[in-house]
């Protein structure tokens, strides 16, 4: 007991919720089969915010009456791939999450999501193809700082 205390008391955190903890967590659940369908992570990235990408994300999401922004102190991207089962077939889904050093945000919900119709006539493979292109192509604009610029 005292061992638990001692760790939530040791573990700070910048912000209320740690996404990157989430998807570790995600992307270590297996391919379980549940009547409501199941979501796991396949790839996760934490990259540095460039200052271009900083700058808007701070005018975007400034509030007049606290005087700041929500993300005041979101320093890194964390973006991760998703499966997610639906009816019967798998779908792959992109989410943009910015965080603080330590991997918190405010927020859970991610500030872009990019998810690849199943009503297409495509094979899942095709479409998981097509996702882990445009995963690496996010990734590349996030190095060179022109997420916002892109989107």
């Amino acid at each position: 007991m005292r061992k638990r205390l001692r760790k939530k008391v040791l573990k700070g955190s910048t912000y209320q919720f740690n996404v990157l903890e989430t998807i570790k967590r995600e992307s270590r659940r297996k391919q379980r089969r549940q009547k409501r369908g199941y979501h796991y992570v396949i790839k996760y990235e934490m990259l540095p915010m460039g200052r271009s990408n900083y700058h808007t994300l701070y005018e975007q999401y400034f509030d007049e009456e606290k005087k700041e922004s929500s993300y005041a102190f979101a320093s890194h991207w964390v973006i991760a791939l998703f499966s997610v089962q639906m009816k019967k077939n798998r779908i792959p889904r992109i989410q943009v999450f910015p965080c603080a050093a330590d991997g918190s945000s405010p927020e859970q919900s991610p500030i872009a999501m990019i998810i690849y119709d199943d009503k297409i006539d495509k094979n899942c493979d095709e479409l998981f193809k097509e996702a882990k292109l445009d995963y690496k192509q996010k990734v590349q604009d996030m190095k060179e700082d022109m997420f916002f610029d892109k989107l």
